[in-house]
């Protein structure tokens, strides 16, 4: 199924057992949780930078522009984490443009961060 519910340990051990010491037993706390939920999310995102949807800056790399969502940057990176953060002008920019990086990189770099994995090819 799509979400799993697992037990959590809240209590000591338990009562009531016929052979030797109780294993921990959950008393009253249940975690309802998603196998895939962050791996749906992430894709989603992925899916909104391409279309240019909700995305929130344009990042530019030579002659190339990319689409992004500055939280995803700077939950993948200190670079952009400080960039959008620390009262730096682009934290404000809707259109960034790194110097020193090839379009090629960045969207190396852009893969990665929204997928977990990059195609060196």
């Amino acid at each position: 199924g799509y979400y799993s519910v697992r037990a959590t340990h809240t209590a000591g051990r338990g009562t009531g057992c016929s052979s030797g010491p109780c294993p921990e037993l959950v008393t009253d706390q249940r975690l309802c949780q998603s196998k895939s939920h962050q791996d749906s999310v992430l894709s989603a995102l992925n899916q909104q930078r391409k279309d240019g949807l909700l995305c929130d800056v344009t990042l530019v790399a030579g002659d190339q522009k990319f689409h992004a969502h500055k939280a995803v940057l700077a939950a993948c990176s200190d670079y952009f984490r400080a960039m959008f953060s620390l009262c730096m002008v682009e934290s404000e920019a809707d259109e960034v443009t790194l110097q020193g990086v090839t379009s090629v990189g960045l969207k190396h770099a852009l893969d990665f961060a929204y997928t977990g994995q990059v195609s060196l090819q």
